[in-house]
């Protein structure tokens, strides 16, 4: 292989080694959080680091053996999220929608918590909230006693010491910082993805190449 396709390998596996690290760390991050993570929270966390753990298994492995079907694999994660990446900056998701889905999920486990008492408890723990939209959800539900997961230290032995803010308002807010966080680095993300997109493609093209080499 010629130097190009070498310093294209080293880059590559480099970006490989940080995509493995960060899917293991949101991997361990989301068993950590099995007891009080929000569950639907907690499986896009776990779906993440998977992915991007399997894509750096198979860029290593691909590219270290050069071995074209696993360097393709890994070329089609990368179109993948370059593609999800493009899509989102040109049609963002509805900020109406993101808070329609938002509602209907904390209000599944509201729904939950109104039959099976503690059902809330996780998802006020995680986003420190207390009830739907605030803590009188409690009262017009004649629970007039809060649960120990709407105070901040967890006993309830202080009036004040209760979270004021409803766990949807808590859920969008969290989910909005987020956003806006990726967004600013949005142009950075793409351009960079795409950069991995064309070396993996160049390679892939490459490895063929020789193999057919060898063939003859």
């Amino acid at each position: 292989m010629g130097c190009t396709s070498d310093c294209m390998k080293c880059i590559l596996n480099i970006f490989n080694v940080i995509y493995g690290i960060s899917g293991i760390v949101l991997i361990v991050f989301g068993v950590t959080l099995l007891q009080t993570a929000n569950i639907v929270q907690l499986y896009i966390i776990i779906a993440m680091g998977a992915i991007n753990l399997i894509a750096a298994i198979l860029g290593c492995c691909g590219i270290c053996h050069e071995h074209v079907c696993m360097t393709a694999t890994y070329a089609l994660f990368i179109l993948s999220s370059l593609i999800g990446q493009i899509y989102n900056k040109i049609k963002p998701a509805s900020t109406d929608e993101i808070k329609k889905i938002i509602r209907s999920t904390i209000k599944a486990v509201w729904d939950e918590e109104l039959k099976t008492p503690g059902a809330m408890d996780s998802t006020q723990k995680s986003l420190k909230c207390c009830g739907l939209d605030g803590p009188t959800d409690y009262q017009r539900n004649g629970r007039f006693v809060l649960p120990a997961s709407c105070y901040s230290d967890d006993a309830s032995t202080s009036a004040h010491a209760f979270y004021n803010v409803g766990c949807v308002t808590a859920s969008e807010n969290k989910i909005f910082s987020l956003a806006k966080y990726q967004t600013s680095s949005e142009w950075g993300v793409i351009a960079v993805t795409a950069v991995l997109f064309i070396f993996s493609i160049y390679l892939v093209f490459r490895f063929n190449s020789r193999n057919k080499r060898y063939r003859y």
